[in-house]
């Protein structure tokens, strides 16, 4: 995997409201633990902010691997909840590529809750002057 190409894209939203709430974030981290925080206000190209940071990459495989995301076959919801904020996970690792829904079936949501805090925590490393992340959802 080239030092470029995103070993995990994590995106946030809060959901549909109307354009001067609107909040939106994208992190992705590549193979060296380059991190690069997108965030959106509105749902416009106009209003984005860029943040760079670094994490551990082998600290994040390693975890995540440990809590389980690589091997578990993700599914979401059929019918999807309408409205509010949420998050989707999307991790290449060796030739795979795993993803996590926004809406995960409901078996799945503590362990989805679990990664997505764990995340939270990384990023506020990453981002020590406001330690901002995604939401948990």
């Amino acid at each position: 995997m080239s030092p470029s190409a995103p070993l995990l894209v994590w995106t946030w939203d809060n959901g549909s409201v109307p354009p001067r709430y609107r909040k939106s974030r994208r992190v992705t981290v590549d193979a060296s633990g380059r991190v690069v925080r997108t965030e959106r206000r509105g749902y416009s190209t106009g209003d984005v902010t860029r943040t760079t940071g670094q994490i551990d990459p082998d600290l994040l495989v390693v975890e995540l691997q440990a809590m389980g995301v690589l091997s578990q076959p993700w599914a979401a919801e059929e019918r999807p909840r309408i409205g509010g904020g949420g998050s989707t996970l999307r991790l290449s690792l060796d030739g795979r590529e795993v993803a996590v829904p926004r809406n995960v079936i409901a078996t799945q949501r503590d362990a989805k809750e679990r990664v997505v805090e764990w995340l939270r925590t990384v990023m506020a490393r990453a981002f020590p002057d406001d330690g901002a992340a995604p939401s948990t959802r």
